[in-house]
Parts: C-alpha cells; structure tokens; sequence
C-alpha cells in the first residue's frame, strides 16, 4: 500500500533487513537543503539528523521525554542560506546527530558559530571498531539527550 509522505529506501548495512521506513513530513523548512520538520512538539529544542540518523530517534522517540522538533537535513552539499540560518537560529537548543563517518563541515560551521544556541553533536567516532563491516550503529544514549535539553 502506498501511502503520502516520504519513504527511505536504502542499501546500507543497518537497513538491509529492515522494513522500508516510511513517516510522514510536517514541513519542508528549506527546499535547496532538503531540511524537512517530522515532529513538532518545541519551539526551543531541536533535534537535527542527517541522512539516515532521523531513524534512530523516529524508532525511539518514546525515550525521549524531552518536548522536541526533529528535522532531517538530506542534502550533503550544504549550501548556507539565510533560510537555513533564520530556522536554526529560532531555537535555544540544538542536537546534531549524524550516522555518517564524514560530517558536512559547511553545517558544522554553521553549528559552531551560533554563539547563542546551545549545541551539542553527535557522530561516529572514529575508532578501529567503526572500520569493521556491518558496525554501522551510533550508540545514542537517550538519557543524554533528555539531560542536554532539560538543562
């Protein structure tokens, strides 16, 4: 059954034996970027994914008792717009997470130099065990997650 919204469809490792995920957009914030809102519960707390990491919080969103908008960035050739900036800059705080072994350095800068929000990022690190085949899961810890934005 097809149903509206956006559908992921993936070769990755993590996902090979999944289901396809399937979840619904609210709004898309920045078309050039692909940034796209899924839930909508704060207008002070902002969980932003890239790529595929939207599924560890859209599978796990019941741990998070924190109130929370999660968007998606799935563009990787950032290109740094005044709506881009103006959205990040509405919220006081923002958790970066990305699943991806090379962060976007252009949003990173960008992150980096909202002197007024608070961020934090969390990405594969790099270690022997991440080079290893079918390793590819970010260890999220949802407690940390509910501290950093109660905080």
């Amino acid at each position: 059954m097809v149903k509206k919204g956006v559908r992921l469809i993936t070769i990755s490792q993590r996902f090979f034996k999944k289901p396809v995920l399937s979840f619904k957009k609210i709004n898309l914030i920045d078309k050039k970027n692909y940034l796209i809102e899924y839930i909508k519960s704060s207008n002070k707390n902002l969980i932003i994914s890239s790529n595929f990491s939207i599924s560890y919080i859209l599978e796990n969103k019941n741990k998070i008792s924190a109130k929370f908008t999660l968007a998606n960035l799935s563009n990787q050739n950032l290109r740094i717009n005044k709506k881009l900036i103006n959205y990040l800059k509405k919220f006081e705080k923002i958790y970066f997470i990305s699943d991806s072994k090379s962060l976007n350095s252009n949003f990173l800068k960008i992150l980096l130099d909202m002197k007024t929000i608070k961020v934090k990022i969390k990405h594969f690190e790099d270690s022997l065990k991440n080079l290893y085949p079918n390793d590819d899961i970010l260890d999220l810890n949802y407690n940390k997650i509910n501290l950093f934005f109660k905080k």
